[in-house]
């Protein structure tokens, strides 16, 4: 795992523990969809990357 990896799945993984009422994660971060699925797995919760906003906003209009 390269150490923005790292970095971001750390802090992500800590956001549950501090605040319980999160019930899923959204980013805009374009190099995020590298550490959306080891984030998903430190959570277990539903990650949201950009590519998600963008399929389902096209979804919503098509």
């Amino acid at each position: 795992m390269a150490a923005i990896e790292v970095a971001v799945v750390a802090c992500i993984a800590r956001l549950p523990v501090s605040h319980p009422e999160i019930a899923s994660i959204r980013s805009d971060l374009a190099a995020f969809p590298m550490v959306g699925p080891a984030s998903r797995r430190m959570t277990n919760l539903p990650v949201y990357e950009i590519t998600d906003l963008y399929r389902m906003t096209l979804a919503s209009v098509a």
